[in-house]
This record gives structure tokens, sequence and C-alpha cells, in this order.
């Protein structure tokens, strides 16, 4: 059956349409050729009776050529170099029903798809139309001008002047193999994967503990808060200590009567009653308690800082052996694609995408690595050990710790966190200089003084003695402010005792949602997403380079690029659920206060 221009334009337009490049310039020119083949048709009620019957005729015709283009599985994506090229054939038979003018539009309809399909099969841009696109006044643009505005990148763009990818023509004299080496030269080696720069084979494993020890021994902080407590310890003896005697010598009434008058030693003692000296001995000794409960808040802020630094070097370390294996992966999918171009089995430039993923997968090692090392060395200047840069530390960054009883995490908190036992210190030692303070006036110290004195004034020259008792009275000044002030003491601590169980009870709800939240997703991250999307990218990538062969396959290079970044964002997403779930967890630690992490899952752990 020989097909007419009408015919002919269907066909390139169906054909357009089921491999996809009806988009964009093309879909303007199969939208106006349809509407021009459309106005044609129309015409025919102008026409003759029997030039109508002719008419009907080639549009019955055209239906079924229609259909059975419709009918038709999905051309596969596998191309072989010959079929590559685009098709010379061409259809110019003109028909009686219509004026030459209406015919020859039709057929440049024609021409132009034909045009860009064959300019898609060679992967090189379609030349434009002039009335593809039109300035705001809809002033046809200058083809040349449009393809330039188009398809050409910005000069200010980086990597705007690197020059074109040119493949070698297909040589049929040709081996296979030096068709592969000819385009592999075409695209620039990777360069090599960074080796892990932190890593210290000839050194053992530090565990946890073992660091936390070390930097308990050495670290100045905690030597600091030692000797703030020997402070404190020797405040408190101080303060119940009787005060000294007074021993002095004394002259009375010299020179009466030009004699020595009274000569000789004295004695002075102040005398504290009323038990004041052990009321303000507990007072101090609050301060003791308060020291103490601070040494112990230094120790475990000195453990947080090694477990923060710790953790960081098991999950830095763990991420930078995924991003390797996944560059690793990467360089492999980059080889293959070389490979199917070499085979004519793929675009010259799907490789540069893919070469594209593996660079960015080495510099993500690269940010890997680096992060490594400055975990590393923050372990080492948490520890103590300023000079260690490099530590082989035991621990996987993937074993999941227990869940976190919140009720019993909040009873042992209320209990024992440092800064309400120490706002409890403070309580007791308010109500202890308050009792002090009240006493002072009612129970007054009593004040000694005695002196023997040998008579020089005249005969007989006796030996003679003074004593002396005395206490303040409390007229005036009965301690008003001071016991004022230590009840207000009292009333304010309590007050802040409370206000920091709210703020505490908050902290741990906080906290631990964030760290179940991470245990969560570390887990699903672990057993279903990193999975199934492997599965995934293994599926896609594999009907790719099958090349579609199922019907209604739409699997296209997109969709693999599509798959691999999706599987790098899920990995590097993992890393991420991995740090915020170790760092919940030491937060959670620190907050608890607890000297050993083994206490989390024994005391608060929720049996799996």
């Amino acid at each position: 059956m020989r097909l007419s221009h009408t015919q002919t334009a269907v066909l390139w337009l169906t054909t357009l349409a089921a491999v996809g490049l009806t988009t964009g310039c093309a879909a303007q020119r199969a939208s106006t050729a349809r509407w021009r083949i459309s106005a044609i048709d129309t015409k025919r009620d102008s026409k003759p009776s029997t030039e109508v019957a002719d008419v009907d005729e080639e549009n019955d015709e055209l239906e079924v050529v229609e259909q059975e283009l419709a009918d038709r599985p999905v051309i596969p994506r596998q191309k072989t170099a010959a079929s590559a090229q685009p098709s010379n054939t061409r259809f110019h038979e003109r028909s009686p029903e219509f004026e030459q003018p209406e015919i020859e539009q039709v057929a440049a309809e024609v021409d132009d798809a034909e045009e860009f399909l064959a300019a898609a099969f060679r992967k090189q841009p379609a030349p434009l139309a002039a009335d593809d696109y039109n300035t705001p006044d809809n002033t046809p643009l200058d083809p040349q001008v449009t393809r330039s505005v188009r398809f050409e990148v910005p000069a200010e763009l980086p990597g705007s002047q690197a020059p074109p990818l040119r493949v070698p023509p297909f040589d049929p004299e040709q081996s296979l193999d030096e068709r592969k080496i000819a385009i592999q030269n075409l695209y620039v080696p990777l360069p090599a994967l960074p080796a892990a720069s932190d890593m210290a084979l000839d050194q053992p494993q530090w565990t946890l503990t073992e660091l936390e020890n070390v930097a308990w021994e050495n670290h100045p902080a905690l030597q600091q808060a030692g000797a703030l407590v020997e402070v404190a310890r020797g405040q408190m003896i101080q303060a119940g200590l009787h005060p000294n005697p007074t021993i002095g010598y004394e002259g009375d009434t010299i020179n009466t009567l030009g004699t020595a008058g009274y000569q000789g030693p004295y004695i002075t003692q102040q005398i504290v009653t009323g038990g004041k000296l052990k009321l303000a001995q507990c007072a101090a000794q609050m301060e003791f308690e308060n020291a103490h409960v601070a040494y112990q808040r230094t120790k475990i802020e000195i453990a947080t800082r090694v477990r923060d630094a710790y953790y960081d070097v098991i999950v830095a370390q763990q991420r930078r052996k995924m991003l390797t294996a996944l560059a690793k992966f990467s360089e492999t999918i980059y080889q293959a694609q070389i490979e199917l171009v070499a085979g004519g089995q793929a675009a010259p430039y799907e490789p540069l995408q893919l070469r594209v993923s593996a660079m960015q997968a080495r510099n993500a090692v690269i940010d890997a690595d680096n992060a490594a090392v400055a975990a590393g060395r923050r372990l080492g200047a948490a520890a103590g050990l300023p000079d260690v840069e490099r530590f082989q530390v035991a621990g996987q960054a993937e074993s999941v710790p227990a869940e976190i009883d919140y009720e019993s995490a909040k009873i042992y908190l209320l209990e024992n966190h440092t800064e309400l036992r120490t706002v409890r210190n403070q309580v007791v030692q308010a109500q202890y200089r308050s009792r002090l303070e009240y006493i002072r006036p009612r129970i007054p110290d009593l004040n000694l003084y005695s002196t023997v004195q040998k008579d020089y004034t005249g005969p007989p020259y006796a030996t003679t003695f003074n004593v002396q008792v005395g206490a303040p009275i409390p007229v005036f000044d009965r301690n008003q402010g001071n016991i004022l002030a230590t009840q207000s003491s009292i009333l304010g601590h309590e007050r802040e005792h409370g206000s920091v169980q709210n703020r505490l009870t908050g902290e741990l709800a906080a906290i631990l949602a964030r760290y179940d939240t991470a245990r969560t997703l570390a887990v699903n991250y672990r057993d279903q997403i990193l999975p199934d999307q492997v599965r995934t990218y293994r599926g896609v990538y594999s009907r790719y380079r099958e090349g579609g062969q199922a019907a209604n396959d739409n699997i296209s290079f997109g969709d693999v690029i599509v798959a691999e970044q999706t599987l790098g964002t899920a990995v590097n997403d993992y890393a991420t659920v991995l740090t915020n779930l170790w760092q919940a967890y030491v937060d959670a630690a620190e907050l608890l206060q607890v000297e050993d992490l083994q206490v989390l899952d024994a005391w608060f752990g929720v049996p799996n």
C-alpha cells in the first residue's frame, strides 16, 4: 500500500511519540502539523462528492496505520551501530485531492520531524524552526539566535569551557578491543581513593572504659576539682574549732607614787556557747559535700567529652567504610558504562554523568577521612593524650543499644543528679545558717579575762589577781537582718530545687525522644531501607543493561542515575542517623550521670 503525504506525516509523528521525543520543539511541530492536517481534512466539505469519497477512503487507511502503530510494543533500547543511523527514506507521493501549496506545507512539516528524529538518534542538537520560539510580541526569532539562547552554556558557569566530547566514528575494520581502548581514552581516569589516614594498625585497640580511666588520671580539670574538695574540707574543719585564748603581760597604774604600779600576766578567752560551733561546722560540711558533688560532675563532663569523641571516631570510621565501598561501586558502574559506549549501546555523555557521581563519592570519602582524623585528635585531647592522634578503638557503630525506660530513668535522675544534690545541700546549709543566726544573739558568747599582778605601789607588796566575765546584750542588734536573709535563702533554694527538677525532666524527655527516634531509624535503615534500595538499584541497572526488552518497559539512563543517587543519599542518611543515635546515647548518659555506660543497659534498658 502506498502512503500519501498525510499518512507519512502521521506516521512520523506517531513514531516520535513512541520513542519519547515529542517534547519541546518536536511537540510544537507535531501540534502544528496535526492542526494543518486537520485543516486540510476540513476542506473536503468544499470538494465534489467523488473527491470526498476518495478522501474518506484515504482517512480510513490512515486510521488503520495509526491503530497498527499504537498496537506495536515499545522499541527496545538496544541499537546496533547500523540501526542507530537515521533513515533517509522519503515518501513524496502527491495526492490529487489537495492543492499543491498545502501538500508542500505538510511535506515541510514531515521533513522537519524526520530531521529532528535523525538528529535525536545521532545524540546531536536538532535544528530549530523559526516558529519554535517567539518574542513577547509574537515576532519569530532568528533560528540561529534561538539555537544559541537555548543550547549554549553561559560562559560564567564553571566548566563551560570544557571541549565537546567527540566520539570517533565507527570503523568496521576496527576490533572490539581497539574500539574499547579508543573509547576509554575519551574519558579521564578517576583518581585513586585516599588511603585511611587515621589508621594505626601497630597500636592496640582502646576500649571506652580504658580511655575514660586514662582521662580521669591525667585530666587537669579533675585534679583542679579534687583540690577544691580539699579546700572545702579544710574550711569545714576550721569552722568547728574553738577560738584560741590570748595571753599577755599587763602593767597597770605605772608611776603611782613613783612606783612600778601593778605588774603581771593576763589571759583572755572567748567561750562560744549554744552549739554555734557545731552549727557552723555543719553548714561548712554542706560546702564540702557540694565540692565533692562538683568533683563528680567534672568527672562526668570529662567522660562525656571522651564518649563524644569516641563515638565520633566509631561513626566516622563506619561512614568512611561505607562511602569507600560506594565510591568503588560507582567506579565499577562508570567503567561498565564506558564499555556500553564502546559497544554502541549507550550515548557518549552517559559515562560522564556516572563519572560525576563517582567523583562526588570520592569527595565524600575525603570528607569522611578528614572527619575521622579530626575525631581521633579530639579523642586524644579529651583523654588527656594530645600527642596521640591515631586510635584503634574497639566498638561497632551499627550495634544499636537497648531502649531506655523513661520512668526508671526519671526516678534515678531526680534522686541522683548532681545539680539537684547541690541544691538540696544548699537548702540544708541555709537551714543550719538560719539556726546559727537565730541563736547567736539569744545565747551570746562569753568573754573571760583574768590577770595576776604584783603590787609595787607600797608595802606589803602583795600579789593580786583580777577576773572579768562579759557577754553582749542584744538590745539594738538582735541579728534581724541575717536571720531574714538566711530564711529567705531557704525559700529560694527550695524553689530552685523544683525549677531544676522541671528542667531536668524536660531535658530527659527530649533526649530520650531523640534517642528512641534515632534507634528506630537506625534499625529501619540497616534492616529495611538500605537492603531495599540496593535491590532496587540492582533491578534498575539490570533492566537498563538488558535494554528494556519487556513490553511497556520505560527504564532509561536517567532511572539509573536516580537509583544511584538515591542509594548514595540513603548511605549518607544512615551515617547521619548513626551519628544522631550515639550522640543521643551519650547525652542520655551525661544527663543521668552514670560513670559506666553499661549501667544504662543494666538499670534502664528495656528487654527486647
